[in-house]
């Protein structure tokens, strides 16, 4: 039996072969796809949620910003200003 460490090592050096080739694209555009409709879904709570001022406010919303994040979960209702890096 060959050591685990060993074994890892190996197949880093080496690595192993997946089935089929197109595996690896066809899982990337799942979860591409499954990504962007959850995140639709989460957009249209955030619209609904009623922590924005209007619908133009929660429409900027980025869910990839910490501090929005923030303001949505624990924050006051108010605008979110656009970021002037973007």
């Amino acid at each position: 039996m060959v050591p685990f460490g060993e074994l890892l090592t190996d197949l880093e050096r080496e690595g192993f072969q997946l089935r089929g080739s197109n595996y690896l694209q066809e899982v990337e555009h799942r979860a591409i796809m499954e990504r962007e409709k959850h995140l639709n879904v989460f957009m249209k709570w955030v619209e609904r949620s009623g922590a924005f001022e209007n619908e133009t406010d929660a429409m900027r919303f980025n869910p990839s910003s910490f501090p929005q994040r923030q303001r949505l979960l624990f924050g006051k209702k108010g605008t979110i200003k656009p970021d002037p890096n973007k």
